[in-house]
């Protein structure tokens, strides 16, 4: 089992109305750091599969509309490199 993808149109529905935790990564998919949490996430969806629903976001869509600070400062690695 790989982790999930989720999306501004899924969140909702994936995340806020799951009937389990959720743990979302939340990162910038070209980024090499953000990357290397990839092994442990695919670990866990498979360790904890229908107790724990694992995926990511790639968070630099929401940056960018939003401006939110708090995803910039969620991701030093990468939002630092990013234009807004």
């Amino acid at each position: 089992m790989k982790p999930a993808t989720f999306t501004d149109a899924t969140f909702e529905a994936e995340v806020i109305s799951s009937d389990r935790p959720v743990l979302v990564d939340v990162g910038a998919n070209w980024c090499g750091p953000c990357r290397l949490i990839d092994p442990i996430l695919k670990e866990l969806a498979v360790e904890y599969a229908g107790r724990l629903k694992v995926g990511k976001m790639d968070f630099v869509p929401l940056i960018r509309r939003r401006s939110d600070t708090a995803f910039k400062a969620c991701r030093p690695c990468c939002s630092s490199r990013m234009e807004m």
